[in-house]
């Protein structure tokens, strides 16, 4: 166990060694060219690989789907994210009036609402399974024909699902039996570096927010800056905040 801890530690050492000797090596004047400078300290944190316990805010994230997607769709006319007790859930309201079906009942919108789970991740993609599904008519009614048929309707439960996931094709996706929503996150993290080392270990949800343990060797403290920490906040990484 000493000899493990030793090791690590020597590893780290010799990593912040080279960063500190590469930096200092390189022409002062080089180092005041932001684009000169940024790419030195990133080159120089190779070595060195840390775990981070990263928080990402929904609320932002709900603002940016509005302001990219639903606002343009037409099959949308709101959508909301949220994290609470472990799970992360999907809702808002569907618009149905183009639909055959729902011309036939006068069937405007309804309201779904997907309860998940995160289940697995690899290779920065996360599969999240789908615990419950729930549509109901906008309209509220003394007996909700909708909300009665969908706790048998598969099919329809499907096309909503498949619907929405297709507005997001870039980082969203459905497994073969669409019980599962699987996230791309790796589509994010090349918009930051893709010379980097960034790995997604584990997600937790909870209170709104989204969290992830991150190792990597990027100096993922300079983005924290450039975002704002309105966004994404940075904490020291416990095992115990990841355990359901």
């Amino acid at each position: 166990m000493i000899d493990k801890v030793f090791i690590k530690a020597s590893q780290r050492m010799f990593g912040m060694i080279k960063a500190s000797t590469e930096i200092l090596a390189t022409p002062i004047w080089e180092l005041m060219n932001p684009d000169k400078s940024i790419d030195v300290i990133l080159n120089a944190s190779d070595e060195i690989e840390e775990e981070f316990k990263v928080s990402l805010h929904l609320e932002y994230i709900n603002k940016l789907i509005f302001e990219k997607v639903v606002s343009d769709s037409e099959k949308l006319e709101s959508f909301l994210i949220d994290a609470k007790n472990h799970f992360v859930f999907l809702e808002g309201k569907f618009i149905t009036k183009n639909y055959f079906l729902a011309k036939l009942i006068k069937l405007e919108s309804v309201n779904f609402r997907v309860k998940l789970k995160p289940i697995w991740v690899k290779q920065n993609a996360v599969r999240f399974k789908i615990v419950n599904f729930q549509i109901w008519n906008t309209i509220p009614k003394k007996i909700d024909i909708v909300k009665i048929i969908s706790q048998f309707d598969v099919l329809h439960k499907r096309y909503i699902l498949k619907t929405i996931v297709e507005l997001f094709p870039e980082f969203l996706s459905l497994t073969k039996l669409n019980n599962e929503i699987r996230v791309n996150l790796d589509y994010f993290l090349k918009k930051v570096y893709t010379e980097h080392r960034i790995k997604i270990k584990k997600i937790f949800a909870e209170k709104h927010k989204v969290y992830f343990l991150v190792k990597s060797n990027l100096l993922i403290r300079s983005i924290i800056d450039f975002f704002g920490t309105n966004v994404i906040e940075l904490s020291k990484y416990s095992e115990s905040d990841f355990q359901i």
